[in-house]
């Protein structure tokens, strides 16, 4: 599997203000197991009648896709497909390969940022580790307010937590009670930020003294603070 892009935004890699940005591409080995999986989910897609729907928008990507096997082949252009169609399914299952052979933050950030325009769920993930990592990243609106409130939930007696938001945009305001309702009833939370998420929780009027730019750090007063 190999991942190539740019440091700077994504959504400059396809102008040129891209080639001022440095790129960069990570090779990895696909596990077996998950390799498999892959190629037995991509060539009953390939043999079962598929469609492709015309769709046309201002606010997505476009992603063109070129795959053959010996069960057939596809190769087609589709904007930002809704993840049941046909374009979208075959999107996905290259998306979730590329998440299961990738490691490096670097890569991990750039599927982040694909997360939003791939996938209709909660733009967060969970790492568990000595302290428990939940990890908010693109953007919330409030399509994802039941969903981050359960998830809340299930963290909230889980001890110390670190909310790393580093790779994470914004926010609609509407879901600043279910960040204050969970801070207020959480005993031991810090925040890695970055600068759009520090703005927020700013203006939840969270403490500074809780609000770290690394990760580390955040680890740091976590495990110092009792």
């Amino acid at each position: 599997m190999e991942l190539t892009s740019v440091e700077s935004s994504i959504w400059y890699s396809g102008h040129a203000e891209a080639s001022v940005a440095r790129r960069f591409t990570h090779k990895n080995i696909v596990a077996p197991n998950y390799a498999l999986r892959f190629w037995t989910k991509l060539e009953a897609m390939l043999l079962a009648p598929f469609n492709i729907e015309e769709t046309i928008g201002l606010d997505g990507i476009s992603i063109e896709v070129d795959c053959r096997t010996l069960a057939g082949s596809a190769n087609f252009e589709v904007w930002s497909p809704e993840p049941e169609t046909h374009a979208g399914r075959l999107v996905g299952l290259i998306y979730d390969i590329a998440w299961e052979a990738s490691s490096v933050a670097s890569a991990v950030e750039r599927l982040e940022h694909l997360h939003g325009d791939l996938r209709d769920e909660l733009p967060a993930r969970i790492i568990d580790g000595p302290i428990t990592r939940l990890r908010l990243f693109g953007s919330l609106t409030t399509h994802h307010q039941e969903a981050l409130r359960q998830l809340f939930a299930r963290l909230l007696h889980n001890g110390s937590l670190l909310i790393d938001m580093t790779n994470f945009g914004g926010m609609g305001t509407a879901l600043y009670g279910a960040f204050i309702e969970f801070a207020v009833s959480h005993p031991h939370l810090a925040f890695a930020t970055s600068q759009g998420s520090r703005r927020h929780l700013e203006a939840m009027q969270f403490s500074p003294e809780r609000m770290f730019d690394r990760v580390e750090d955040a680890v740091r007063f976590l495990e110092t603070s009792g």
